[in-house]
């Protein structure tokens, strides 16, 4: 009887610690889905804050590099491209079956530049686009639009994705 408490005492203490640790996840998930957080923050610190919120999932390793002077997003491009960043996030984890994820952000004279790729399994795009289940693609590349920009997406089947993403600024 003793040992069965002491067993049903660490479920329940799993359990709790399970529960609290859920709890902060969805608050980082709310938090992130703020747009007036979003408009305090630069589109950088943005980004890394949500590298930062995956990485201690544990599921997936994701780094970043920024190359160049952060230059000004309108507000409106700044959200989306966001957005289209946490898309391209939630579609590896959903479904690329990746370990390592390489983002890299590159403020250029014209544009701004975001590329991010996977080592998972790949797909082939042109066949994703036209089912039904290719919303999340279809989504990146019309916000793309959206913005004055452009999305592409290259993959082949065993060998990663590259979600590219090019913005005018405003």
């Amino acid at each position: 009887l003793e040992q069965r408490q002491h067993i049903e005492g660490e479920l329940i203490a799993n359990v709790k610690e399970s529960i609290s640790q859920a709890m902060t996840e969805l608050r980082d998930i709310a938090k992130s889905l703020s747009s007036e957080r979003l408009q305090s923050h630069t589109l950088t610190e943005s980004i890394s804050q949500e590298i930062r919120r995956i990485n201690r999932s544990g599921f997936i390793r994701i780094t970043a590099d920024v190359d160049g002077t952060e230059k000004k997003l309108a507000d409106h491009q700044k959200l989306i491209a966001f957005r289209m960043v946490q898309e391209g996030f939630q579609n590896i984890i959903k479904h690329a079956k990746a370990s390592e994820v390489k983002v890299s952000i590159r403020y250029q004279e014209e544009w701004l530049h975001i590329s991010i790729f996977d080592n998972g399994t790949g797909f082939n795009p042109e066949e994703e686009l036209k089912k039904r289940g290719g919303l999340g693609l279809q989504n990146i590349l019309r916000r793309a639009e959206l913005i004055g920009g452009k999305a592409s997406i290259s993959s082949r089947p065993g060998e990663g994705t590259t979600l590219e993403i090019q913005i005018a600024y405003a």
